[in-house]
């Protein structure tokens, strides 16, 4: 097992410990299982080279709502009031437990939720610890305007940013899921595919750049 694999294991096993002793807390130890899929995890289940990777809703949801409460008063500047509550009101979106449960319709489909190393480390960590390859064309990756002119004026990575929302899905049919998301008003996008071998590509026109493991757990990279 390579080294990367093991940090993505090991963040994702902090990430099941933490659910767990939320659990307790609320004096439940299991979650409603649906297909054996547990939609209250924030994973299940493994990628397989050849699945479709569909993202839910947009990227950066989170953060963009996050960063507007911190920054209210400077962002006044720069947009009106009206785009600022929009933005703030995102934090409506955050829960994905809707698309789990279309998802867990499919046989061998597959989740991980993107969060504080956004889309990216998201990624990267899903195809890590099922130990694929990854081919994604950022193009297809969905993110609202709103958060390309908020993150620019703070020199932030989008891609890098807190994006709790958004799903992503392993599947082997990609474009039935994404049609059957879209009919309960889920935003949906089909943004590559999982591949043999350990290359992980985003595509941009003819760029091709590696993604690379996530820094710090917690916090995003700046541009």
């Amino acid at each position: 097992m390579s080294r990367t694999v093991r940090r993505s294991q090991d963040r994702i096993t902090g990430i099941r410990k933490k659910q767990q002793n939320l659990q307790v807390l609320l004096g439940s130890t299991a979650g409603p299982m649906i297909d054996g899929m547990d939609v209250n995890q924030s994973f299940s289940g493994r990628l397989e080279a050849g699945d479709d990777i569909i993202a839910t809703k947009w990227i950066a949801l989170k953060g963009s709502a996050e960063i507007v409460k911190v920054e209210y008063t400077a962002l006044r500047e720069y947009f009106s009031d009206t785009f600022l509550r929009r933005v703030m009101s995102w934090e409506e979106m955050i829960s994905v437990y809707h698309e789990k449960k279309i998802a867990s319709r499919i046989r061998g489909t597959s989740f991980y939720e993107a969060s504080e190393s956004g889309i990216f480390g998201a990624l990267w960590d899903y195809a890590a610890v099922s130990e694929v390859g990854l081919e994604i064309e950022l193009r297809k990756i969905p993110i609202l305007q709103e958060t390309i002119e908020i993150t620019e004026i703070f020199n932030i990575n989008p891609y890098q940013f807190v994006s709790n929302g958004c799903l992503l899905i392993g599947t082997k049919q990609g474009s039935w899921l994404a049609e059957e998301l879209e009919k309960t008003g889920i935003r949906s996008s089909i943004i590559g595919k999982a591949t043999k071998g350990n290359d992980r590509i985003i595509k941009s026109g003819n760029e091709h750049r590696y993604l690379t493991p996530p820094n710090t757990d917690g916090c995003y990279n700046m541009k």
